[in-house]
C-alpha cells in the first residue's frame, strides 16, 4: 500500500537510502571494531618483535657480556675487612683531592650499609676549593673503576663574594660481599 503511492523516482531514492544506511550500520557495528582489534594486534606484534630482536642481540653477545661481568665483578668483590675498605676509600679520596687541587678540611667515615647483594661504605667529607676544581674532583670520583659515587653534596661560599666554596659531600663505595 505504502509503496503503491510512491513514485518510481522516490522508490529509487528510498532503496539507495536503505543501502547507504545499511553500509553505515555494517561499518559502525562490524567493520570498525574488527579493524580496531586488528590494529591493536599489529601494534602488540611489533612490540613483541622488537623485544625479541633485542633478546636475540643479547643472546648473541652473551659470551662478551659474561666476560665483561666477570672482569668487573672481580674488582668489586670485598677482599678485606670493613675498616680496611673504609681506609682504602679514604686514601683514594685524599689522593684524588691532591691531584685535583681540592683541600680536605674534615673526613669521617659513616655507617656501613650491608645487604645480601652489596656492602656500601660511606664517607662524609668537608672540602674547600673553587668550582672548577670541585667539578673535576667529582668527575674523577665518578669515573673511578670502582663503584664510587657522590650521594649528597651541599655547597656554600667560604666568604661573601669569594670564588672559594665550602662543600660537604657524602661519598659511597659499593662492593659485592
Amino acid at each position: 500500500m505504502l509503496f503503491s503511492r510512491i513514485s518510481q523516482r522516490e522508490k529509487y531514492i528510498l532503496y539507495i537510502s536503505i543501502v547507504v544506511i545499511g553500509f553505515v550500520f555494517i561499518d559502525k557495528v562490524i567493520l570498525s571494531p574488527v579493524m580496531k582489534v586488528l590494529d591493536n594486534l599489529d601494534k602488540q606484534t611489533l612490540i613483541q618483535e622488537g623485544e625479541l630482536e633485542k633478546s636475540v642481540r643479547i643472546l648473541n653477545n652473551e659470551d662478551s657480556i659474561t666476560a665483561e661481568y666477570n672482569k668487573n665483578a672481580q674488582s668489586l668483590k670485598k677482599s678485606s675487612s670493613n675498616e680496611e675498605e673504609i681506609a682504602a676509600l679514604s686514601s683514594e679520596i685524599e689522593e684524588l683531592a691532591r691531584k685535583t687541587s681540592v683541600l680536605i678540611k674534615n673526613i669521617k667515615p659513616l655507617s656501613t650499609e650491608e645487604s645480601s647483594l652489596y656492602t656500601k661504605y660511606k664517607i662524609d667529607i668537608e672540602i674547600e676549593t673553587e668550582m672548577s676544581y670541585l667539578m673535576d674532583f667529582i668527575y674523577q670520583l665518578e669515573k673511578s673503576p670502582q663503584l664510587v659515587k657522590v650521594d649528597k653534596i651541599s655547597l656554600s661560599p667560604q666568604k661573601k663574594n669569594s670564588p672559594v666554596l665550602k662543600a660537604f659531600l657524602v661519598i659511597s663505595k659499593s662492593l659485592i660481599p
